[in-house]
This record gives C-alpha cells, structure tokens and sequence, in this order.
C-alpha cells in the first residue's frame, strides 16, 4: 500500500536491525574518570560495561556537494591536535538490546535486535527518541554537577542498519534489482557473469524550512558476510545535521528530520516486492 503525502511510509515487518539516535557535542573538563561516574548515573537500566575504540569527529558543513566528512584522524594525529584516543563506552541493558554510548564528545542511545525478541516488533523510532532524551538529561544533569561546563551540541545523527539476508528478501547479492528500484540489470551483452559482491553510496541534502542545507542523508548499500556465514547484502541510511535550534529541543528536532528522510528514501529505493514481504501498511 502507498502512503499519502502527509504520511510517513511504515512496515510491520522491517527488515531493520539497528538503531542509533545520538550527538556530538562539545564539553569542558571531560576526563577519563568520568566514565565510570556517568555509569554509576544509568548503571540500575544498563548494568553491562563494554569498550570501543572512538568515533571520528563529524565535520561537516554540509553545503558543498562532495558531502565529505572528516573521519580520518588518526591516534596520533588526536594526540597532536591535544584529543587523546580515548575510549568510547558502552553501557548495555539487561537484555542486551538497548545501549548508551559516551565519549568525550558523543552520546548516543542503541536499539539493535538480539534473538530473544525474534518473536516481538522492532522498537519504533519513538521509543528511540525517548530513549535518548532520557539519557542526554541525564547526561546534562551529571555534567553540572561535575561542574564540567554547559554541554554544547555540534552535530546531530541518527542511523538505520537493515541486513538484508536472503530470508529478509528471497533473493542473493547477484540479484540487486530485485531489491532496489535505483538498481538495473540491463547490462550489454559484454559481461553476463552476475556479481558476488557489490556496493554503492548516495547523499542527499537535507533542508531547513527556509530551504538552506542543514544536513545530509548517506545510504550505503553493500555485500558484507552474515552471522550463517552467507553472503549478504547491507542497508545503512544515516542523517548528519546541525541541532535546529538550542538544547534538547534543537537535537530532537534535527532527528524528527532525519527520521522521516530515512523511511522516505528507505520506501523510495527499495521495490514494491519487498514492500509487500515487510508488510507495508502505509
């Protein structure tokens, strides 16, 4: 089924496995020991403790059509430049499915699917937009007690990660078209041999109101190894922007517009035959 204009496409069975909403944000006085006082602050709903390596700062203006990112900075460039790598904390609920991630300069609040709720309906975007809201009061209500400064968002982000396996869609890496409508399978008579691995990439603007740029839509498709050790194909759609105004309100309202740029190019590239598989309603 189509949805109208004035509603956001919406599926019952998504082939969506992860979810991330958070920030980037600039904050005083952030050392490594705060890690574990800021756990002590969620630790009752997120009891597990993992570590990663950072994420690269966003740096991005987002007017220029390269839509280029800066994500190179190396360890010891961080050193150079006075950022020390220091880890990216994971703190995981009881279940394992919801997660809050800090560094010094992110936050961000997880949804990703374990098997244990093989059987339950993924987590809509509103239980991830509470989820983070939650988790960012928190944060700046721990931060001023640590008198570390106001928290002063930069860059906003939310991310959709679909693995598309073959029981996700009923066909393999060779058949791309069959999953995606901006994909076509009319090649010349030169090369008939179907590929085993692929991938591409689009960006998209996004705009304001007032129709300026205030951020940028990446899709990444690609073939990647699933966990049954079966080649898959792997759906990323991530928004970057600019908060649209001051606190959480602005950060909220960036990830209102990337949400909705996210399921509209979503419905947009894939076919009306996987629509029907995931079980579009509107």
């Amino acid at each position: 089924m189509a949805s109208n204009p004035g509603q956001l496409p919406s599926f019952h069975r998504p082939p969506v496995d992860e979810v991330a909403v958070g920030v980037q944000f600039n904050l005083e006085g952030f050392l490594p020991t705060h890690y574990g006082s800021f756990h002590d602050r969620v630790k009752s709903e997120f009891p597990g403790v993992q570590a990663l390596p950072p994420l690269p700062p966003i740096n991005d203006s987002f007017s220029t059509p390269t839509g280029a990112i800066n994500l190179s900075l190396s360890p010891l460039a961080q050193l150079a430049s006075g950022w020390p790598p220091w880890p990216r904390a994971l703190f995981v609920s009881a279940d394992d499915c919801s997660i809050i991630q800090l560094q010094r300069d992110r936050l961000y609040f997880n949804w990703r699917q374990r098997p244990i709720q093989e059987e339950k309906e993924y987590r809509r975007y509103s239980h991830l937009r509470s989820g983070f809201s939650a988790a960012y009061s928190a944060f700046e209500t721990w931060a001023a007690e640590q008198r570390l400064g106001p928290v002063a968002p930069t860059y906003c982000e939310i991310v959709y990660v679909n693995p598309l396996p073959f029981a996700a869609t009923g066909v393999g890496p060779s058949e791309p078209d069959r999953v995606f409508r901006v994909w076509s399978k009319d090649v010349g008579e030169e090369w008939k041999e179907p590929p085993e691995g692929l991938a591409f990439t689009s960006r998209y603007q996004l705009h304001d109101d007032a129709g300026e740029p205030c951020g940028r839509l990446t899709v990444t498709m690609s073939t990647a190894v699933g966990h049954d050790s079966v080649s898959e194909m792997r759906l990323e759609l991530a928004a970057r922007g600019t908060p649209r105004g001051a606190g959480l309100d602005g950060i909220l309202a960036f990830h209102d517009i990337g949400h909705a740029a996210i399921v509209r190019c979503f419905a947009a590239i894939t076919t009306p035959a996987m629509h029907a598989r995931w079980d579009r309603h509107q």
